[in-house]
């Protein structure tokens, strides 16, 4: 899409530049508003965090930061490159199975476009309930197992999603694809897997 487009269909990216549909600042706006500098935050699949880096958008990028915002950001992901991630303040490798955080310790989870990679809904959400304090938060974007983003990942050949993923999302870097399983991504498996 280029940009000229973009402002023609979303004129209010001249002022600020993201559109009133940004997926993004919708979430991370919400998130924001539920944290308080006394909270401990999990960005759960938090990666290298490369969105730290590669983000053009200032406003966007500083939405997204938790950092400074609460107590402490722990990043979560299966991938060691966790510890690379520069919007976190403690880096943590999740084996698949357990969590290595005490019961009721994180305040807030946030998952941003996570769930759809879980192979094991049911124990990930149990980690994820044992470790999150009651009263907290966890805060998940995920496309919709039914979404055309979804149908068109399950139907697709594997070399053929590469070539449409960098297509779509020029900047995305292989080392930030995984595989979707999508099996944490509709109203009824979250009902199930979260009380």
């Amino acid at each position: 899409m280029s940009h000229g487009f973009e402002s023609r269909t979303y004129p209010e990216m001249l002022a600020g530049g993201f559109s009133r549909v940004d997926g993004t600042i919708q979430f991370y706006t919400r998130v924001n508003a539920l944290l308080s500098e006394n909270m401990v935050a999990m960005d759960f699949g938090s990666g290298r965090g490369g969105w730290y880096t590669d983000e053009k958008l200032p406003y966007r990028r500083s939405l997204r930061n938790l950092k400074g915002k609460v107590r402490r950001v722990i990043g979560v992901d299966v991938d060691p490159a966790v510890s690379e991630n520069p919007s976190i303040d403690e880096a943590v490798v999740f084996d698949g199975s357990h969590i290595p955080l005490t019961d009721a310790s994180v305040d807030i989870i946030i998952a941003d476009h996570v769930f759809e990679h879980l192979p094991d809904p049911a124990n990930t959400a149990a980690e994820l309930d044992r470790i999150l304090a009651p009263g907290g938060w966890i805060c998940v974007r995920t496309p919709n197992r039914f979404g055309y983003v979804a149908l068109v990942n399950q139907l697709l050949p594997e070399n053929a999603k590469s070539a449409i993923l960098h297509f779509a999302q020029p900047g995305r870097k292989d080392k930030d694809v995984f595989e979707a399983h999508y099996r944490l991504n509709t109203r009824s498996a979250l009902r199930r897997h979260f009380s």
